[in-house]
Parts: structure tokens; sequence; C-alpha cells
């Protein structure tokens, strides 16, 4: 069970530890796409140990090094700037991810790993974009996203693109973070080409390789 999308043991909302429970079904794909397999053995009060096994291959020569790319080739060779985003996230595993996803784009990231602490870096320094997960700890996404949106009103500061993420996806869902003050409101588990495609359009040009 442990190994399914979107379970945890504590699934109360005012559970200490945030997270969405992906960090393991995200590892059981992992290692299936290695071919081999994942389990835990686990005894009550006292300790769980989680195995796993995989297939690496063993080169026979010297490879030669790879040549940087860029994974979304544009037309033509016009140079953007890098982009200042802000990731509000307190799962490490979900951070992790949208760091693999982000690593050969010039992007800037800053993390924030609650609501209020989002709220402090926002007021302190500019950014392009802000991926805000919206369930997290001592200020969830929503009133932080709120009091992004009322400290631009009052400083006339031009809105910065906020992107909701959430494990959630329905229509009351989606509603709660356009009230909030969202530009959009994305699903979990998130796929690359999605994200990168969210990014571009919200930020208006393509994202640069490094």
């Amino acid at each position: 069970m442990i190994f399914d999308n979107f379970t945890q043991a504590d699934s109360s909302t005012t559970r200490e530890y945030g997270g969405t429970g992906l960090g393991l079904a995200i590892s059981k794909k992992l290692v299936g796409l290695m071919g081999g397999r994942i389990w835990a053995e686990s005894r009550v009060g006292q300790r769980t140990t989680m195995y796993f096994t995989a297939a690496f291959g063993v080169p026979t020569a010297a490879q030669p090094a790879e040549t940087p790319r860029n994974e979304h080739p544009r037309n033509g060779v016009q140079k953007f700037p890098a982009r200042r985003i802000l990731v509000v996230e307190d799962c490490e595993d979900n951070l992790f991810l949208l760091k693999c996803y982000l690593k050969r784009t010039a992007v800037d990231l800053d993390v924030a790993e609650n609501g209020e602490i989002a709220v402090e870096k926002f007021q302190a320094a500019k950014y392009d974009l802000v991926l805000m997960d919206v369930q997290m700890p001592v200020m969830d996404g929503y009133a932080a996203t709120q009091a992004m949106r009322d400290w631009e009103v009052r400083g006339h500061a031009k809105p910065t693109p906020i992107l909701a993420l959430s494990a959630n996806a329905r229509a009351a869902d989606i509603e709660k973070s356009a009230a909030a003050g969202c530009t959009a409101h994305l699903s979990k588990p998130i796929a690359k080409d999605t994200l990168l495609q969210a990014i571009e359009m919200y930020l208006g040009a393509p994202l640069a390789a490094r």
C-alpha cells in the first residue's frame, strides 16, 4: 500500500510533516524502469528496512563525454535571460523532481519550505514566476498566494505568475486556487513537458538552456 500514489501513514490535514505520498511511488517506477523491484520489511515500533534491486550496465570502453544540449530545441539562435523562480515546496521528493526538470534550463531557483517563508522572500526579492505547493505546514499555499497578491496591490506592482501545484484536480480545487489569486492550477504528479510548457507560457518566452 505504501507504494501507491498519494498514500501516507498519516492522512490528516494537520500532520507534522508535509508531502503528497509520491516518494515511494516514484521510487517504484524508477526501479521498475531499471529492471528491478523494491520492497519493505518492517517491525512495528522497531524499524523499517527498504530494499531494491536494479540492473546496471558496465561500459566496456571509455565513452565520450556527453555534449550539453537543449532538451527543448527552438528555431533560431535568440538568447533569453536567466529567470528567477521561487519554488514553495515542503516535500524533498517533489523539490528534487522539480530541480531535475529544470536542471538544464537557465533558471535560478530559490526555495521556501512553507508559505510564511515564501511571503517573506517574495516581498524581499523580484521573481519572474512562483511555483506554489498548496498544502504545507505553518501557512498553506492559498494563504501565501493571497498575501503575495495583497502585497502587490499595495505596492502597485505587476502581478507575478503564481502556478499552484496540487495533488487535487477537482473543479472545486481549481476554483479555490483561482480565488486565492493563482494564475494557473497544475496537478501532481506533473510531467516534465507539462511543467516546462506552463512555465514558458506564463513567462512569455522559451526557457534558455544552460
